[in-house]
């Protein structure tokens, strides 16, 4: 998968500084979108998949509006904003830079599994992110991020930090000709979305300078078949691999039935960095 690829690539993920979010509550949405909330007309016609929403959520944490972004049946769709509307303790309030809980936006993404494996968000499409500040020499002074994007799931050391500072260093060095003689911040994400005008913006800081950026549009067919992988490559760090989801997978036998996507995904890579003023 094409997370895994980018990943070993680049030893890492960067989580952004962003509008203020929500917090998930990874254990109440394990238990909401769980077997024993499985909607029973979509048991019944044997529907599973994928469903993507965007929700408004009040200070108080509670979903106010749940709009369908994507959705692998419309019974799957409904129950989806359901249990995030009426669901208690799914979201923590957002808060500002004071501490005050605000109003916030959040995409949710949602793999409705047939019994046998509960639902639960999907990790090949989740927001695959990383945060980094480092110094000069190399030494990482923060290191956070992960899947999701929301929670720091990295330790500030370790190899996967130590890696992308060394090779961050390595990269801004090519790129400017010169050293590095300050502390630096630097970024990686990996975002899926049904399009390429999906993506947050908000995922992504404006003044970043970007040593990769790429999109890769693609089908996933119903037996999970990624096909007509397509690269729009405007910047890629030397070096890196440039990976794609069609990599790898066996092409189809002479006279067998062309593949037909049910769905598609835009996946959005970016590793980038810059000298903030101070950290």
């Amino acid at each position: 998968m094409i997370v895994a690829m980018a990943m070993a690539a680049i030893t890492l993920p960067a989580s952004a500084q962003q509008e203020p979010k929500a917090q998930i509550s990874g254990e109440v949405m394990r238990t909401l979108f769980g077997p024993d909330n499985y909607p029973p007309s979509a048991l019944r016609a044997g529907e599973q998949g994928r469903v993507i929403v965007d929700l408004e959520i009040d200070a108080a944490g509670r979903v106010t509006e749940c709009k369908v972004v994507e959705a692998a049946s419309q019974n799957l769709a409904i129950q989806t904003c359901r249990l995030t509307v009426t669901g208690a303790g799914l979201f923590s309030p957002a808060k500002d830079a004071r501490g005050k809980p605000v109003p916030s936006r959040y995409s949710l993404r949602i793999r409705w599994q047939l019994p046998g494996g509960g639902g639960s968000e999907d990790p090949t499409t989740m927001p695959v992110t990383l945060r980094l500040v480092a110094e000069p020499d190399g030494r990482v002074l923060k290191c956070e991020g992960g899947r999701p994007s929301q929670q720091p799931l990295v330790a500030r050391s370790g190899p996967m930090c130590d890696g992308m500072a060394r090779r961050l260093i390595d990269a801004i060095t090519r790129q400017t000709g010169k050293p590095v003689t300050r502390r630096f911040e630097g970024r990686f994400l990996i975002d899926y979305a049904p399009n390429a005008a999906a993506h947050d913006p908000a995922l992504w800081p404006k003044d970043l300078t970007f040593l990769s950026d790429m999109n890769v549009t693609y089908g996933v067919t119903s037996q999970g078949r990624f096909i007509d992988c397509k690269r729009d490559l405007r910047v890629w760090e030397k070096g890196m691999p440039i990976p794609s989801p069609c990599d790898g997978q066996t092409e189809m036998g002479p006279g067998a039935t062309p593949a037909v996507a049910v769905s598609q995904v835009d996946a959005l890579l970016r590793l980038g960095y810059r000298f903030p003023s101070e950290e």
